[in-house]
């Protein structure tokens, strides 16, 4: 095979989730061609996506020292690894060097102001959603991300409006439809017909998560209910060609899913 045909199967397989045929396509075309970009970049994707951060990296960091015209989406993506690693002085000083490269690209500004809203500096987090806004006016995430720091700041008013903006742009999100519900009642605003005209609309499953949190501020269900719905069912690790790293993947998934759903419903049940 050619260089190319190993690094175009590699993206096939990268489509089709199978990450570790992926990776091997990526490396044999970083044997081939040892000082392109894209093949470090592309493998550097894979490994973070099967969460193994330190091998992704340390091939977005190859792809940074080769300095391509695309140097920008490495530091991002680097980034984006530093923050699933929860080094977030690590993530804000690649997305500031992104948005020195390219600024005028929306993503890092979000990113950044996503990493300055988990460290609590919220002034910081809103002004980067601003600028994110000012360069795409259609980013629902910007306008999620900057409702839900407002929220976080007792602005619950400013929250609100921003949530109901992420919603006309995205009306299926139920956990924005959430988030909106709670502010609109923290800022006095009639709040549970319009939650529950969502509902009718797109929650067509309210045993599916987080259908059963609708169904609990409805108040059709008791907390214990809500509570036994977060638990997801628990993944099938029994395939015969599921390799270790997979299950130790799908492991990993689900306890972090699992995490997450009950964090969710005990916040929820709070309300």
């Amino acid at each position: 095979y050619s260089a190319l045909a190993y690094y175009n199967r590699g993206n096939a397989w990268a489509e089709k989730g199978e990450h570790d045929k992926a990776i091997t396509d990526f490396s044999r075309f970083i044997e081939l061609k040892p000082k392109v970009f894209d093949g470090f970049l592309a493998r550097g994707i894979a490994w973070g996506t099967r969460g193994e951060y330190d091998k992704a990296i340390a091939d977005y960091s190859r792809a940074i020292e080769l300095k391509s015209k695309y140097s920008a989406l490495a530091y991002y993506n680097r980034g984006n690894v530093w923050e699933a690693k929860g080094d977030h002085d690590k993530a804000i000083a690649d997305y500031t060097e992104a948005i020195k490269l390219n600024p005028v690209w929306d993503s890092p500004y979000n990113s950044r102001g996503d990493v300055w809203r988990d460290k609590g500096d919220y002034d910081k987090a809103i002004a980067d959603y601003n600028k994110t806004i000012e360069l795409n006016p259609k980013s629902a995430s910007a306008y999620g991300l900057r409702g839900r720091t407002y929220f976080g700041c007792g602005k619950f008013a400013d929250a609100a409006k921003d949530l109901h903006r992420f919603l006309v742009l995205d009306p299926h999100d139920k956990y924005h439809a959430l988030w909106r519900y709670l502010a609109r009642r923290r800022a006095g605003q009639p709040a549970g017909k319009e939650l529950a005209a969502f509902a009718s609309r797109y929650v067509k499953d309210s045993s599916a998560w987080p259908g059963p949190v609708f169904e609990l501020l409805a108040g059709r269900i008791e907390p214990a209910k809500c509570l036994q719905a977060a638990e997801p069912k628990k993944p099938d690790l029994t395939a015969p060609k599921l390799s270790a790293a997979d299950k130790t993947a799908r492991k990993t998934a689900y306890e972090k899913l699992r995490r997450e759903q009950l964090c969710e419903a005990y916040f929820y049940i709070a309300q």
